[in-house]
């Protein structure tokens, strides 16, 4: 999970959207301020945010997510990020960066969806044709998401296309997907394929990374192979940053063992901790 100095700001800014009730217990738990006055909001927009403490803006979303059923997902998604504050449109971009909050969240079965659903808007189809040409809008219309199914307004436009956002945030969630840093409390370490899912690794078919750039200061690598009939999965590490340990969240089953370096290792729920200096591991689960 990663610090964000806005995220507090855009904490406050859902909890205007759910219901009061839900938005009071999320304040009694994190300590928030209550609900601003109109003529605050005003005041607060025009001046630099100054709360104390940060949130990172994952730990905000797993609170709204786990705090009630009817929140996040249920008002504002229903395949992509739906924007009916000002635009009434879908917003890609904006999907793509509420994906990234779910997979550092650690719910990377909500990011699988909102990408799809991103990587299809691409390239929509309206009456069995091509509406666009393999590039995102800024917004992209209900009518052309839904083939016309959905038109609340007579009036709809598509935005900005292509949208240099929505190009920016592609890879910058699939860099996550397959590792990411962090480095709480000066304990360095490495997520492996965090939000790599099993369809994406049919039998015989590697994921990996090659000499990718670290917030370390030395490049990363490793390959990735599945075998479904053994239900096995193998990490090999081909280069890494010195003195930092690796966590590869196991999105196959239930770990059931792990071999690093040719010795076992203790296995627990779905994530595999194995420690620096291994350039090699596997996993069985369930």
């Amino acid at each position: 999970m990663r610090d964000n100095s806005r995220s507090q700001q855009a904490l406050g800014f859902l909890l205007g959207l759910v219901d009061k009730d839900t938005a009071a217990r999320v304040r009694a738990r994190t300590g928030l301020p209550g609900p601003e006055a109109p003529e605050a909001s005003i005041r607060r927009l025009q001046r630099a945010w100054t709360w104390s403490r940060l949130l990172p803006a994952s730990v905000a979303l797993w609170i709204l997510e786990n705090d009630d059923r009817r929140t996040m997902y249920a008002h504002f998604v229903t395949g992509g990020f739906r924007h009916d504050a000002a635009w009434y449109a879908y917003g890609p971009y904006l999907t793509l960066q509420l994906a990234h909050a779910y997979l550092l969240a650690g719910n990377p079965e909500r990011m699988d969806a909102l990408l799809g659903w991103t990587v299809g808007a691409g390239s929509p189809f309206v009456a069995g044709r091509s509406a666009a040409l393999g590039a995102w809008n800024e917004q992209h219309a209900y009518p052309v998401a839904s083939d016309f199914r959905e038109v609340p307004f007579p009036r709809w436009y598509m935005g900005d296309i292509p949208h240099g956002w929505a190009a920016a945030e592609y890879p910058l969630l699939i860099r996550d997907i397959l590792f990411f840093e962090a480095d709480e409390d000066r304990d360095r370490h490495l997520y492996i394929a965090p939000g790599v899912r099993p369809h994406w690794v049919p039998g015989g078919a590697p994921v990996g990374v090659d000499a990718a750039p670290t917030l370390f200061g030395s490049p990363f690598g490793y390959r990735l192979g599945h075998d479904p009939a053994e239900r096995t999965v193998t990490v090999e590490i081909t280069e890494a940053p010195e003195g930092v340990r690796f966590v590869c969240p196991c999105a196959f089953g239930e770990v059931r063992s792990v071999s690093a370096d040719g010795r076992e290792r203790p296995a627990t729920g779905r994530d595999v901790r194995v420690p620096a200096g291994i350039w090699r591991f596997s996993v069985t689960y369930a």
